[in-house]
């Protein structure tokens, strides 16, 4: 990685990878920016679930009624907010960081467009700007905006663990409504 522009608030970088017999195969290219540390926002979050943080099927909030895994009494209007703590994606091997941060992401569409008759737009992109990797095993996500317009949609999501704020989740989707997803008709032992 090489630094690309330095700065007293912030910094760039970019670096590449390649692959093949003599370098010359495949590139990635990956930038990097880092905001210097300043001051923290003091939004209020929601309070976790009291819970073992162990893997478990994912735990909803949409009332004042607390958390569940019943996906049938969170499918209504309100405001999702989703709580997971996920098992290894290979056996025996411990998710990084980084990596319960990028799965839960995927979260994002879910928690942004479930409403009352289900979930009825597809993701197409996702968008993770993280300012800490989580720490611990459980991970959050609570919907925060969702707008859409000729079948188009953008939700935001902001993601938390148990010592606060993560990062915010970005989600573009395309309206899926005529094979709208029914979550009420789901239990915790489908997953």
């Amino acid at each position: 990685m090489r630094r690309a522009r330095p700065g007293d608030r912030a910094c760039s970088g970019v670096a590449g990878f390649r692959s093949g017999p003599t370098h010359g195969g495949s590139v990635c290219p990956g930038r990097s920016r880092r905001r210097l540390r300043g001051g923290d926002g003091d939004e209020p979050l929601p309070t976790p679930p009291d819970c073992v943080d162990q893997p478990s099927p994912p735990l909803f909030s949409s009332t004042d009624g607390g958390w569940s895994g019943d996906f049938a009494s969170h499918q209504n209007s309100h405001r999702k907010t989703a709580w997971q703590n996920f098992p290894p994606l290979v056996a025996g091997e411990e998710m990084s960081p980084f990596v319960r941060a990028a799965v839960m992401a995927e979260t994002t569409s879910l928690v942004c467009h479930w409403g009352s008759a289900g979930a009825g737009f597809i993701n197409i992109d996702t968008t993770l700007a993280l300012i800490r990797l989580p720490r611990g095993t459980g991970l959050g996500l609570r919907a925060d905006n969702q707008r859409s317009n000729a079948g188009i949609s953008v939700g935001t999501a902001t993601m938390f663990d148990r010592d606060g704020y993560v990062g915010n989740c970005t989600v573009t989707a395309i309206a899926n409504s005529r094979r709208q997803v029914d979550l009420g008709a789901l239990n915790n032992d489908d997953m």
